[in-house]
């Protein structure tokens, strides 16, 4: 088209372009009107038709890798309390024909990875019949395998990870199985480039705090016997994969002694006095 034609491309429901370009970048269908004078001002007889964009392809999506952070399988392993999102996310970015940059559209679909010997599927949800859905947060404190699915679709719909009747993810065989993997046990990202695979692991044991009211420099804490109004300790336990477990502290009561040190019976082992009302019963250390 030449710089004497006039273009003007209308599309339903009022919808009008300057140019062809832009038009070919939004689905839809258009009547395109085509006017056109010569250098003498004369005009030729005006010409319109009727054009359709349809929009068949899905977006594509890049997932930016950290390979010092996965190991030979291609699989990331963190320590639970790793918040994925905001401390290890290596980045990702999609983009469509007709759309644009579509990267703040994604959206993340976390599936536990559970194996049967030599065979891997996903936890599913017997109601639904979906595969159950996690969140980052829910993954960072509960160990175990996890796929990490990035998805988007365009305006029209076309999604970038291919999906069954039931709007499930195409990532499985015949028998339900996770088709993801090659002949070598990692994740084949090739065929599966919007896939990550995660394992999360208990690292580091519970931290306890002990607090006894009346304690002094040396954390000593001195008690009356038979004080009714004592309970014991203050005990705080938190884990990065359970969290509290302040009430799942269990601890044992030794007698000491600053010559003869911790009291223990015939066999040699400490005397557990179990409780703080055994406790309570004489002076002593404890």
């Amino acid at each position: 088209i030449n710089e004497w034609v006039q273009v003007s491309i209308t599309g339903v429901g009022g919808v009008a372009f300057d140019n062809l370009r832009d038009m070919s970048r939004h689905p839809g269908t258009y009547d395109i009107t085509l006017d056109v004078d010569d250098s003498n001002g004369l005009t030729a007889p005006q010409r319109s038709l009727s054009v359709v964009v349809h929009d068949e392809l899905p977006p594509a999506i890049e997932l930016i890798e950290r390979e010092e952070d996965m190991d030979e399988f291609g699989r990331y392993v963190l320590g639970c309390g790793v918040a994925w999102d905001e401390d290890f996310e290596p980045g990702f970015a999609a983009i469509d024909l007709c759309d644009g940059d579509l990267t703040d559209a994604v959206q993340l679909l976390v599936w536990e990875i559970v194996r049967d010997e030599d065979v891997a599927g996903v936890r599913w949800d017997a109601e639904t019949g979906a595969p159950i859905t996690y969140t980052l947060e829910e993954m960072s404190v509960r160990p175990g395998e996890y796929l990490l699915v990035y998805t988007v679709a365009d305006r029209t719909g076309n999604l970038v990870t291919p999906v069954d009747e039931d709007d499930v993810p195409m990532l499985f065989d015949a028998e339900g199985n996770l088709d993801i993997f090659d002949d070598e046990g990692s994740l084949d990202a090739a065929r599966h480039p919007y896939l990550r695979w995660v394992a999360v692991e208990s690292r580091t044991p519970p931290v306890v705090e002990i607090y006894f009211e009346g304690e002094d420099d040396l954390g000593i804490a001195y008690i009356e016997c038979n004080a009714e109004t004592w309970s014991g300790p203050v005990v705080t336990a938190y884990d990065a994969c359970d969290g509290d477990l302040s009430d799942a502290v269990k601890y044992w009561i030794w007698a000491y002694d600053r010559e003869s040190g911790i009291e223990v019976n015939d066999e040699g082992i400490p005397v557990n006095y179990e409780s703080i009302e055994n406790l309570l019963g004489g002076p002593g250390c404890y």
